[in-house]
């Protein structure tokens, strides 16, 4: 992971823990586009980064107050 720039994964249902933990240079995320739910993750899944993470705008609060996504909710975006 340490050549990614950016993660597109737009049907994302449930990722485990610490996925991308010290990808640094990723920036950006697109997570879960295409569906109509949060994605569960495990917790740190971006620990260690800083990226702008970009939701479906319909679920942006949800994924805000979600369990771990709340860990990242200063950098949810809703697209």
């Amino acid at each position: 992971c340490y050549s990614l720039s950016y993660v597109n994964l737009p049907k994302c249902a449930a990722m485990g823990s610490d996925v991308f933990v010290n990808c640094q240079k990723i920036t950006t995320a697109y997570i879960g586009t295409s569906i109509s739910t949060v994605c569960e993750i495990g917790g740190y899944i971006f620990n260690a980064i800083s990226v702008k993470i970009f939701v479906p705008m319909s679920l942006v609060d949800a994924y805000k107050s979600a369990p771990y996504w709340s860990n990242y909710a200063s950098r949810i975006y809703g697209i």
